[in-house]
């Protein structure tokens, strides 16, 4: 939407920022409504009326293209004879209207629709994921400020990065669920899984796509954890009676345990390293 809204727009010297169109995004400012309200009455029209709504995902089509196209065509009731069958026509539908096909015909390069917009302008990467290469923290932020709904017995752990955080996610999941995971017993979940993989962040985890979450697979209570400040919690947060466990640890401590972890992240991509004298300078 960013991309096509901006090219829509060449014709002028100012494009908008990705931030600012975030924020519209997030206050529900579009030509057809709240982009959460679309979905979710799409969605339950689709489970109280199956027959006459059919509800697809944009990443599943991508990753199943053929189940979802035999979806499809059982919801229409547009099934394909034998014939089409033995002549592999699902493939070739498939096929012709692929992103790679589709992108590459020259009326889609090179076209304009008959109210003078470019064709090449929707047909963008279509990659499922492509907003990681976008998205900034801030925005992830910004989008659990808005939607989280705290509950009165949430328990929300809160540390500065590289302060412990992983050794209190621990020792809440042993606490919190010792009756339903006995201490110890071989299937336990911290013996199987780390610890961030139990107890997710809500900026870089749960809110980190700016989808609508579902929380009632989470079992009460809920153990969230974050790292941003008290004053952006999001104010169901604030004003509710949620437990917030803040864990602080020794500054210089925590510096070099994060100049260590910023270097070993580095190690893949690049040669050089995080001079401790540079870093430090930017964590003052």
């Amino acid at each position: 939407m960013w991309h096509f809204t901006n090219n829509l727009r060449l014709d002028y010297i100012d494009t908008s920022s990705i931030e600012e169109m975030f924020d519209h995004f997030c206050k529900g400012v579009s030509l057809y409504g709240p982009f959460w309200n679309h979905v979710l009455d799409y969605w339950g029209k689709s489970i109280e009326k199956p027959k006459e709504v059919i509800f697809l995902m944009y990443e599943e089509i991508k990753e199943q293209p053929k189940i979802q196209l035999k979806c499809l065509v059982e919801f229409l009731e547009f099934s394909f004879s034998i014939e089409e069958e033995n002549c592999g026509v699902k493939d070739k539908i498939l096929r012709m209207c692929s992103f790679e096909n589709l992108t590459n015909l020259d009326e889609n390069i090179n076209g304009k629709l008959s109210t003078g917009e470019e064709t090449k302008m929707f047909f963008c990467r279509g990659e499922v994921g492509d907003w990681k290469h976008y998205f900034t923290l801030g925005m992830s932020v910004i989008a659990c400020q808005q939607q989280f709904q705290a509950q009165d017995n949430d328990i929300i752990l809160i540390t500065s990065p590289k302060s412990g955080t992983v050794w209190l996610k621990s020792l809440l999941i042993a606490l919190v669920n010792r009756n339903n995971h006995p201490i110890f017993e071989k299937d336990h979940p911290l013996l199987l899984k780390n610890a961030h993989d139990l107890i997710l962040f809500l900026e870089l985890d749960l809110y980190a796509d700016g989808q609508v979450l579902d929380f009632s697979s989470f079992t009460s209570p809920r153990l969230l954890a974050t790292h941003v400040p008290f004053a952006s919690l999001p104010k169901s947060v604030q004003n509710s009676r949620t437990k917030l466990v803040y864990l602080c640890r020794n500054p210089r401590d925590t510096f070099i345990s994060m100049w260590n972890f910023a270097n070993n992240l580095r190690l893949d991509n690049h040669k050089d390293t995080n001079f401790i004298e540079e870093m430090f300078d930017h964590f003052c």
